[in-house]
């Protein structure tokens, strides 16, 4: 028997999955200005952590929305409809992959604050799931000839570098402003995460004012800053989000709808 709950249930999870395919968008937009091989690979690909981090949160069920907002966002890219359909399916599967190994190793115990569980982060999700989206990607940008053959390798590590930091860098951040309960303010992360911010700044001024590259004779690349990035999405993000979580009236309410045990 369907209850009210069961389709106050559905309905949150249509429109998560619609609020998903949106984010999913924009996120996209983001991440191909930075595209360096045609309009489809792209320096760092934002949505690869959004999608994790919103099967984490909220469980498998909004896998449609990856799936259709990375159909949508390929398709836009002039490759074929084919093509794009084989990307959407690598994005798709990179999501569900890295969530199910988080959650195998973890479970509902997942946390950030906890070593252990940063490292799987890098390893299952950042450095492993991201393989499949790189190898289906660009192997349906080879077969729909966008990419030649002979570049399989180089694309793929752009693909996959590209989709390492999204994971990095933007599931991080949104786990730990879905819940910031979990971590405590104190003086000593408000200085951590000054003094990092200090550390990106002249990490970017070495790399992108050009010091770099005379010194070393380095090509200028956005990589060599990516590991205080993370840590800072990581820092920064539980000392600003408490107070802005606690405030939503809608978190007691999403979460009641919509909790994890049922995924």
């Amino acid at each position: 028997m369907t209850t009210a709950r069961d389709f106050q249930r559905r309905y949150a999870t249509a429109g998560l999955i619609v609020l998903l395919i949106g984010l999913y968008y924009l996120t996209a937009k983001l991440g191909l200005a930075l595209s360096v091989v045609g309009q489809s690979v792209t320096l760092i690909w934002p949505p690869t952590g959004l999608s994790l981090a919103a099967l984490l949160i909220f469980g498998y069920r909004l896998w449609p929305g990856i799936a259709l907002g990375a159909f949508i966002i390929n398709s836009l890219t002039s490759v074929p409809l084919l093509t794009a359909l084989g990307m959407s399916m690598g994005n798709t599967l990179e999501a569900l992959i890295g969530a199910w190994l988080l959650n195998q190793y973890a479970g509902a115990a997942f946390s950030l604050d906890r070593i252990r569980h940063v490292v799987a982060l890098i390893v299952l999700a950042g450095a492993g799931s991201t393989m499949v989206s790189a190898t289906l990607g660009v192997f349906s940008l080879c077969s729909g000839g966008v990419v030649s053959w002979s570049d399989f390798m180089h694309v793929w590590r752009v693909w996959w570098m590209g989709d390492a930091m999204g994971d990095l860098v933007f599931a991080p951040a949104l786990l730990v402003w879905a819940r910031p309960d979990e971590f405590k303010w104190s003086v000593l992360r408000s200085a951590e995460a000054i003094l990092l911010l200090v550390v990106q700044i002249m990490a970017g001024i070495l790399v992108f004012g050009g010091l770099i590259e005379p010194l070393f004779g380095l090509h200028p690349s956005a990589f060599p800053t990516s590991p205080t990035i993370f840590t800072i999405s990581l820092k920064i993000s539980p000392v600003i989000s408490p107070s802005l979580w606690r405030s939503s009236s809608w978190k007691s309410r999403a979460l009641r709808i919509y909790p994890r045990s049922l995924f």
